[in-house]
């Protein structure tokens, strides 16, 4: 490597060095106060309120990059970052409605309808997950419950874009299931 490069290398770690520290100390310190006072909360500086506003903005930076990967389609990875963010913010309906919608297209339905559960009743006037949640019970065979979620979703949201589609699919398991009674 030519001097240069070297002095060209060293100095970009050494920016990079200084840009991850303050990005820490603006996350840790700076903007601890601003999520408190945005939420009408006032600003509290003791050490556990600054590291617990971290950890929920470290858990938004996180499920940020996750629905990144989701939109690539790179559902794994982007499960591994929802589990990191959910262990920052257990109480999410953003973590566990994202998180259910990466283990629903992975295949591992279970798991999704835990978590899209868990989103629909931290949240239940939120559209995302209550319609990747009756998805989730479609494809796992349990019609009923798909239904009632559907129905949900229309008794929420009459007007929602996607409202003619579930229309259509509330009347479609609903003969689906009665056929299965005959």
């Amino acid at each position: 490597m030519s001097s240069i490069n070297s002095r060209s290398f060293k100095l970009c770690s050494h920016l990079a060095g200084l840009a991850v520290s303050c990005l820490l100390l603006v996350c840790v310190a700076g903007l601890a106060i601003e999520p408190a006072i945005a939420n009408g909360r006032r600003a509290d500086w003791g050490t556990g309120s600054r590291y617990r506003v971290a950890s929920e903005y470290t858990a938004r930076a996180l499920t940020d990059q996750a629905c990144r990967l989701i939109d690539q389609q790179s559902y794994l990875e982007a499960v591994e970052k929802l589990e990191g963010a959910l262990v920052m913010a257990p109480q999410s309906a953003s973590v566990h409605g994202n998180l259910g919608l990466a283990l629903n297209r992975l295949g591992r339905v279970d798991e999704a309808v835990d978590h899209l559960k868990t989103a629909v009743e931290l949240s239940p006037r939120e559209p995302a997950p209550l319609l990747t949640l009756a998805n989730a019970y479609q494809r796992s065979g349990h019609l009923a419950e798909a239904a009632d979620a559907y129905a949900r979703f229309l008794q929420y949201f009459p007007d929602d874009r996607d409202a003619q589609v579930v229309r259509g699919l509330v009347t479609g398991l609903k003969q689906e299931l009665a056929r299965e009674r005959h």
